[in-house]
C-alpha cells in the first residue's frame, strides 16, 4: 500500500488510471474542482458518490460538494456515518 498527495483532480485521475481502488474525500470540495476528474473516471468505468452512496450530482445551490468517495468501479461504503453535518459557513446557506 502506498499514499500519493497531489491536486484533487490528479487524485481522481489516478483511479480513473487504475494505479489507486479508491480516492474519499471527506470534507468540502467545490463542484468545479471534482467536475472534471469525475467526467475522465467515468468515462474509464469508475464511481464518484456522494456520502449519502448517490452519485455525485451538481448544480447545487452553492456548488458544494460535501464529502465524495471515487472508486475505480465499485460501490463504495457510504461516508455520511463518519462526516459531522455540513452547516454552511460565511455566506453559504446551511444544509447544502
Amino acid at each position: 500500500m502506498s499514499y500519493v498527495s497531489c491536486r484533487l483532480v490528479a487524485e481522481i485521475c489516478i483511479v480513473a488510471e487504475g494505479r489507486a481502488d479508491i480516492y474519499p474525500r471527506a470534507a468540502p470540495t467545490s463542484e468545479w474542482d471534482t467536475a472534471a476528474g469525475h467526467a475522465v473516471l467515468l468515462a474509464a468505468g469508475g464511481l464518484v458518490d456522494g456520502p449519502d452512496g448517490e452519485a455525485l450530482g451538481y448544480g447545487k445551490r452553492a456548488f458544494l460538494n460535501r464529502a465524495f468517495v471515487a472508486t475505480s468501479g465499485w460501490k463504495p461504503p457510504l461516508l455520511e456515518p463518519f462526516i459531522e453535518p455540513f452547516s454552511g459557513g460565511g455566506e453559504l446557506p446551511a444544509g447544502v
